[in-house]
Parts: structure tokens; C-alpha cells; sequence
């Protein structure tokens, strides 16, 4: 018998309702319940491995309500493991450790943590190295400063200061690396507000050591692994009386179990839903579009499975999406101009490639203004960006007036050329950095420019119920099913 014989005419109304049913469920969870988290430092070694996949707990701590009382919300404790929204940039999701509550007094001596005068017994702390940095391993100073502390913070760090103790405000939590000399945390930026945390990590659901998440690559830990400071929780038993002949517990673990290990596979491997927050596309991708993104067509091919897997190299002009290179966890999507040895140049804002003018139908100029850096790249120097590594390795990149794409790196720009922030203001993106091709725009919802700085938990309830009101009148119909290109 066929699936379609199985299920007859009559059925069919169930059946979507019960696919619709799931789809608001998984939408509903993601949104506020668990949320997949990749590692992609070392600053939480050896807790956390670059390319840990983790679940993360959004619900645990509540939102700082009158809910508080009803649900099974907990208070952030000194040595949790928490995912945050970096307060330097709330695009942008960090993973540290809490190690002061609001109200604690904390200090650094050679490298040991005391709170409010005692010292903290750390056994997930590791040391890398044995030299001393007064700022760092001595925190806080107030005198030398390392050369990557944020200006506002380093402004602040004076007034909270009392007899060498750095006082935690209220509302505020400070945390650290558990890789502790090669981790950018509070003693860089300062504290953690409350309304930036999302959660706490459950489990690590896979571990691979290349975070390009070549599929051949070997895992390190066994799934499933649960957090060191998450506690287990007891399960309920329910029973269900019903007349029809229902499946049973196990069969409903292990279909369960298959959906799940299902589903993760292929959002680590194969597709990934992917939302444009910015307009540095425009009008190719617009805010608010949501994608689906081809994760295997970039991947690295291996010597045996490379003859089996459509892999293949990327292409001039097409779009990819990829890791930033200054924001290590942070998704980019731009167009790839150059590839390794395409020569590179603007003049008067029209891109020229191996000495041809670009022919560019999907490149808007929306601002009226000249500018030379931008507009005649390269050949105006790069004294006013802010990426000091690229200010400093791009006249080694210049040939006759082209900048020269070098092997396994890429040249990429957006479509709203005039606000792009791309490689003509931070360098190339290296072959590992690339995720993927986006295929089509399933769903495309009028958004606002803000929106993705808006975190907070009750934010993310007003987000639904707007999508939830205007779902028919600001869904871009026109839009769904679009391919990217």
C-alpha cells in the first residue's frame, strides 16, 4: 500500500493540522524555550571546544516578572555557564561563566578570583600561559590597560572601584573565560545587564572538531553530554487512557529520539535557516527575509566522500553566507566579487575585475554622497577604518592599483553598495569562514531596521504577537519561494 492509500481523502484536514500544529510548536520553542548555540572560540576551553553544538535553555531564568512566582524560574548563580547577547554589539551571542553577582566585591590576584574577599575555587579554570599581564591577571587596574579594552568601559571601570575591588551593580553580573588567558570577557567590556542573558547551555548535541562543519569530520564527545552545572531533572511518568490502540512509550521515545538526532543533523550539515537583519543587501535581500541555506555545496571535500557529495568551488558573483572575521559567531551575508587571484579594483564606485568593468544589474546606490575610500577602492589608503589588521596587511594585497584575492580567500560586497560593511573594510573571508549558499526566501515579514537589537524576552513576545496580528498584512507574499540569486 502506498503512503497516499494509507491516508485517505478524509484524513488530509488532520494531517496538515498536525503539521501545522508542529511547525507553531517548533516556532514557539525556539523562540523562547531552547536555542541551538555553535562555539566558535577557545575562550571556555576545556569546558567548551570550538565546534561544541549546544542547547540552550531560555526559559530557566525567566524574564524578571510576576511570572516569577507561577513558573519554575531560577536566580543566575555565582559558576553558571550562560549564553548572552555581547553587550559591546547584542547582534552578536557570547558564551562565558558568572563569576560575580550583583553586589559582590571581586579582584584578581596573580590570576586567582576573589569575591568579597575570599578566594573562588575554580577547578574548570585553565592557564595557557605563565606570563603575568598586570592589567589582566591583577584586575582591576586602573593605570595599565591592555591595548583591546573597550574605550567605555575603560572610562566607567574607575567609579566602581573601592580598595581594589572592582563592586558588581545591581541588575549586573560579571564573567569570565574558563580558558582564562585567552579569553575577551568582562575584564574587556565590562558587566553583563540582565536583559542581555538568554539562557543557560543544557547539553552539547554534537562536538566536531572542524568548525566549518565538514560533515566527514570526527566527533570528539559523545552527544548528548550534559553541561557540568546543568542538574538533572526527574521525569514524570503519564499515563493515557484511550480506547484506540496507541503506540508505546518506547516506540514514542525512539520516534522522538529519531526526529530530534534527525533534525539536528540537518541543521548542522545540511540546511540552516538563516534571517537578514541589516540592509547591506538590498534589494536582492531584503530585512526580514528568511532563508534557507545550503550548508554541504561549500564544504570541504574529503578523499571519501568528495566523489559522492555534489561539493563544489564558489563562484564569482553569487551570494554566500559566512563568519565574520571580526565577530567570531556572528553570520554575514554578502556577494563573493573575487576569487583567489581575481584582481580588484573600484573607480568612481563601479567595480572592475581582472581589468573588465563589472556589469552589476543587483547593485543599488542609495546614498548620494562620495566617498573616496569606498567609492575608489584601493587606491585610497585605509587610515580611518577601525579593523587595525586589515589597515595594516592591505598594501601587501595591492598590485598596480587591484587588490589581488590571494589562495583560499574570497573578495565579498553587498548590493547595497554605498551601506555595506564588506572586505573593503576588513579583509577577505577565508575558505574555513564559509557556510553556505543561500537557495530561496521561504518566508519574508516587514521588519523593523532595530529589530535585531531588540533581545530582550518580552521584546521577543511582542515580536510573535506582531507576526501573529499582521502575519497576512506584512507578510511579503510576493517574496515566499524566491530563489536567491
Amino acid at each position: 500500500m502506498s503512503w497516499s492509500e494509507k491516508i485517505s481523502a478524509g484524513d488530509w484536514p488532520a494531517t496538515i493540522q498536525s503539521v501545522a500544529g508542529t511547525v507553531v510548536i517548533a516556532v514557539f520553542v525556539v523562540t523562547f524555550l531552547v536555542q541551538a548555540f555553535t562555539i566558535p572560540s577557545e575562550s571556555m576551553e576545556q569546558t567548551l571546544l570550538i565546534g561544541d553544538y549546544l542547547l540552550v535553555d531560555k526559559f530557566c531564568y525567566g524574564s524578571g516578572t510576576g511570572w516569577n512566582r507561577l513558573m519554575p524560574y531560577r536566580k543566575i548563580r555565582r559558576g553558571d555557564v550562560i549564553v548572552f547577547h555581547y553587550p559591546v554589539n547584542p547582534a552578536q551571542d557570547f558564551v562565558k561563566r558568572v563569576v560575580a553577582l550583583p553586589g559582590d566585591r571581586l579582584r584578581l590576584i596573580n590570576k586567582r578570583v576573589y569575591i568579597n574577599g575570599a578566594p573562588l575555587r575554580e577547578p574548570y579554570v585553565q592557564y595557557i600561559t605563565t606570563l603575568r599581564n598586570f592589567y589582566l591577571d591583577d584586575f582591576p587596574q586602573t593605570s595599565s590597560p591592555v591595548l583591546e579594552v573597550d574605550a567605555k568601559w575603560w572610562k566607567e571601570m574607575p567609579k566602581l572601584v573601592e580598595d581594589h575591588q572592582l563592586i558588581i551593580p545591581e541588575g549586573h553580573y560579571f564573567v569570565l573565560g574558563d580558558n582564562r588567558d585567552d579569553s575577551k570577557d568582562s575584564r574587556y567590556w565590562g558587566f553583563v545587564p540582565r536583559e542581555n542573558i538568554i539562557g543557560r547551555p543544557l547539553l552539547i548535541y554534537w562536538s566536531s572538531g572542524n568548525l566549518n562543519n565538514d560533515l566527514p569530520g570526527s566527533p570528539r564527545r559523545n552527544p548528548l553530554k550534559r553541561m557540568r552545572n546543568v542538574a538533572k531533572k526527574k521525569k514524570k511518568e503519564e499515563v493515557i487512557v484511550d480506547e484506540k490502540p496507541r503506540e508505546t512509550t518506547v516506540e514514542f521515545l525512539a520516534s522522538l529520539a529519531e526526529v530530534l538526532v534527525t533534525g539536528l543533523f540537518i541543521i548542522t550539515f545540511v540546511l540552516q535557516a538563516f534571517e537578514i537583519p541589516s540592509a547591506s543587501m538590498e534589494d536582492t535581500l531584503l530585512i526580514g527575509d528568511h532563508l534557507f541555506v545550503n550548508r554541504e555545496q561549500f564544504a570541504a571535500p574529503t578523499h571519501w566522500m568528495g566523489p559522492l557529495m555534489p561539493y563544489r568551488n564558489v563562484r564569482r558573483d553569487e551570494i554566500a553566507v559566512f563568519l565574520s572575521l571580526e565577530q567570531p559567531g556572528l553570520f554575514l551575508v554578502k556577494r563573493i566579487i573575487g576569487i583567489p587571484g581575481d584582481h580588484i579594483h573600484l573607480r568612481d564606485a563601479a567595480v572592475y575585475r581582472n581589468g573588465e568593468k563589472l556589469v552589476e544589474p543587483y547593485v543599488r546606490h542609495k546614498l548620494a554622497n562620495f566617498d573616496p575610500y569606498r567609492d575608489n577602492f584601493p587606491a585610497v589608503p585605509p587610515f580611518e577604518i577601525r579593523n587595525q589588521k586589515w589597515k595594516v596587511d592591505m598594501p601587501s594585497h595591492i598590485e598596480g592599483g587591484d587588490i589581488v584575492v590571494p589562495p583560499d580567500s574570497y573578495f565579498a560586497m553587498g548590493d547595497n553598495r554605498d551601506n555595506s560593511y564588506d572586505s573593503r573594510y576588513w579583509g577577505f573571508v577565508p575558505r574555513r569562514n564559509l557556510i553556505g549558499r543561500p537557495m530561496f526566501i521561504y518566508w519574508s515579514f516587514v521588519t523593523p531596521e532595530d529589530q535585531y537589537e531588540k533581545r530582550d524576552f518580552w521584546d521577543r513576545v511582542e515580536n510573535v504577537e506582531d507576526i501573529i496580528i499582521h502575519f497576512f498584512g506584512k507578510t511579503r507574499w510576493s517574496r515566499t519561494f524566491k530563489p536567491v540569486r
